[in-house]
Formats: structure tokens, sequence, C-alpha cells
């Protein structure tokens, strides 16, 4: 497909009658509701596009979205081009967790990073009241968002002509919706008698504020489950209720039940004298778990954090760290596993 103006009119120019046939192409892409057109002159505007860059309407789909009614580019559509245009990528890290992609172009090499821990910071994943927008909210979306955005990013970085000017539809859905506003032409009026108008006080938003019960019994919990402070914001940004503990005051009764319930999960951090091996029945939970998530990377990374601890298998871990990381993959904060170090067995004791 090409990427100037001139290759577009080289194919549409010939054409008898151009303008009518970018109406009726127009009318047709809105009837088919191809980019989501809802009238024909929006319809035109992208028959417009497949003129000026030499393409159908189906290639223009198949490596674009409209998204708030902006024409974005998809992440494997960028990174397709640029490794058209020469560039290589490796995949150094694709989790819900983190993802980092490393991109060389013309003999130079970079790495693009991003963390969830990074992200839950930032004001993308959020919306107006503080929830976890619906491509966040999952461990799978959040996969796909972190990556989106490092590709994006990198590319732009690296090859800014592949995709200058545009965003992938994972950051335009971070974007504020535009709000389209109807002005009425203004008829003049007689002036109003203000004198006798007094100001309106604003209202101000009720606040939904959490029971002192729920909150006392959260801080127990707390306590007792001793959380990494980058733990709990995560599992505080999981339930809706930002990154900060002393939102918990005002985030109303249902989402601290959440909270609440997904903290009693947590088994008690036990003093490496208590240990003990896992049972076969947790082992087997947690496999399932595994299983049902589908998620290979998460697998490995589970693996791979068993052997830095100098654990081989699943078996050899203690009863409290295998009921960690179930938890951990059924609340989704997997850093409550992996930021911890895992118990080691106690030394026997030999007897004279």
């Amino acid at each position: 497909m090409s990427e100037s103006g001139g290759g577009g009119l080289k194919i549409y120019g010939n054409m008898p009658g151009t303008l009518e046939a970018i109406k009726s192409l127009g009318r047709s892409i809105a009837y088919s509701k191809l980019f989501k057109a809802e009238n024909p002159e929006q319809g035109e505007i992208f028959a417009w596009e497949c003129l000026m860059r030499g393409c159908t309407p189906l290639e223009l789909a198949r490596e674009n979205h409209v998204i708030h009614g902006t024409l974005s580019q998809r992440y494997d559509s960028m990174l397709a081009k640029f490794h058209e245009r020469g560039g290589t990528s490796k995949i150094v890290t694709r989790t819900s967790d983190e993802a980092e992609i490393e991109l060389t172009y013309r003999n130079q090499t970079i790495r693009e990073k991003l963390t969830w821990e990074e992200a839950a910071k930032e004001a993308w994943p959020y919306d107006k009241d503080g929830r976890l927008k619906h491509n966040w909210a999952t461990p799978r979306a959040r996969r796909q968002m972190l990556w989106a955005r490092i590709v994006s990013e990198g590319v732009k970085m690296l090859c800014p002509e592949v995709n200058y000017g545009t965003y992938t539809p994972e950051e335009i859905q971070d974007f504020e919706p535009v709000v389209s506003v109807r002005v009425e032409p203004i008829r003049p009026t007689e002036p109003a008698d203000v004198s006798e108008v007094k100001p309106v006080e604003p209202t101000p938003e009720p606040v939904s504020e959490t029971s002192v019960e729920l909150r006392e019994s959260i801080k127990k919990e707390l306590e007792r489950v001793e959380l990494q402070e980058a733990v709990l914001a995560q599992l505080l940004v999981q339930h809706g209720i930002g990154l900060q503990l002393s939102n918990l005051r005002t985030c109303g009764n249902v989402k601290a039940e959440q909270l609440l319930k997904s903290l009693q999960l947590i088994p008690t951090k036990m003093e490496s004298t208590d240990w003990e091996p896992c049972s076969a029945v947790i082992q087997a939970e947690i496999k399932s778990i595994l299983k049902e998530r589908k998620d290979e990377a998460l697998a490995m990374r589970v693996k791979s954090h068993l052997q830095k601890c100098g654990k081989s298998l699943l078996k050899d871990v203690s009863q409290i760290d295998a009921e960690r990381l179930k938890a951990a993959l059924l609340i989704d904060v997997m850093d409550l596993f992996f930021a911890e170090s895992l118990q080691a067995v106690p030394p026997v004791e030999l007897k004279n």
C-alpha cells in the first residue's frame, strides 16, 4: 500500500467523475458501517483517505481502527511497517505486569519498557470515577495495553515515519472522549433584570463514606498479611480505590468489601521455622488456575521465580508460599508472590 498521496492519485485519478465516485464510495462505507461511519459525509472522509493512500477500504480497515472518530493505526501494523523498512524487533517481556521490546533500526538499538506498576500511577487506566477502564481491568487486557504502548512509543522514537501523527487504538481508548455540542444561533433578547438574582451555591457531590467497621476489619487484615507498599498499591488499584490507602474512607462499602474479601484470601506470613511442605491439593489447585488462565508467559515467570529462589518444582515450596501464590492468582496481584522471597527449608538438627 502506498504511503504517499501521489500513489493514491495514480490509482484513483484516472476514474471518470472522481468526486462523484468519492461520494458513491462514501455512501457505501457509511451503509456498510465499515468504519462505524454514522452518515455518508463521514464515509466520504474515509473514501478520500483511501484515495490519498492508494488503497481499498478493506486495506485501510485492516491496518486501522476508528476510535472516538479518529483513525488509529494498529500496533501490529506499526510493527509490520517498521519491519518492512528494515527494522528488527525482539520481545524481551510481554506479561500482564510488564512489557519490554528491543528495536533495532539503522544500526541503532533501543529498549522500550513499561510496567503495570508505572502505568497504575498514570491517569490513562482510570475513568472519571477513579475505576479501572475495561481495557485495563483484566490481566489479558493489561498485557495488550502495555505492549501496544511500548510498540507505539518505540517505533515513534526510532522510525517516526512509520506512525507519525497517529496513535494505536489502545492509546486512543485512554483519551477522554470528545463531546459534540450542537450550537444554536443566538437571538437577541431584552436585557434581564438581574438586580434580584442571588448567586447559586455549588452543590457538593455526595461522598460515599466507608463504614468504620469495614475500615477496621481491613486495617486488621493488612496488619496480618504485611504487604509491601507496591503490592498494596496494586491491590488498591485493582479494586478501583486508587493508589492511596487514605482513599479507603470515601471509596464506599462495596469496594471496601471486595478489598476485604481479597485480603482474607492471603495467608498470614509465617516465620521460616514454621516451614511445612505444600500439599498435593494446593499444587493441583495452582496448576488448574494456571491452565485456566492460558498465559504461558505467566507460567514461565512463576517457574523462573521458583528457580531463582532455589526451588526446582512447585512441590518444593512451603505450604504458606503455595497459598500466597494461589491468592496472587485469584486476586490478580502477582507481585504478592513475585516480590517475596520463598521460605527456605530449615536445616535438620542431628541428634547425638
